[in-house]
């Protein structure tokens, strides 16, 4: 087994415990840290964490990373029914390019980055 497939399985493992966390406790977890824009009756919450995003995005497309989004139009904690989380991987679009995904403030956004030695499991080729 090489190092790369052991790296992958790690992240794939944080993924799906970061997804579990935001299906089941998110609302109550990341209350104090949401975005609240008032909106006509309803308080829209956004929250955006990126794994990789302490890091510049030039260091950034070098490792496989994801973003964890949760959104809600809730009128309470209480509700299910009008939010949403997901997580979104970095990945490449093809041999060359690859789609960064990162959090402007609270918001997912993602960046196209054309690799100059090609993409592969989802990074740039260092």
């Amino acid at each position: 087994m090489t190092k790369r497939f052991f790296s992958n399985i790690v992240i794939l493992c944080v993924v799906l415990l970061m997804s579990g966390i935001l299906l089941f406790i998110a609302p109550n977890f990341v209350l104090g840290q949401l975005s609240d824009d008032f909106n006509g009756e309803l308080l829209i919450q956004e929250y955006c964490e990126d794994s990789d995003g302490e890091l510049d995005i030039e260091l950034q497309k070098l490792q496989a990373g994801f973003i964890i989004y949760y959104y809600s139009e809730c009128e309470s904690l209480n509700e299910n029914h009008c939010s949403f989380s997901q997580v979104m991987n970095d990945w490449c679009i093809d041999s060359n390019t690859l789609l960064e995904q990162v959090c402007d403030g609270n918001r997912l956004s993602n960046q196209e980055i054309v690799c100059g030695r090609g993409c592969n499991a989802s990074a740039c080729i260092s």
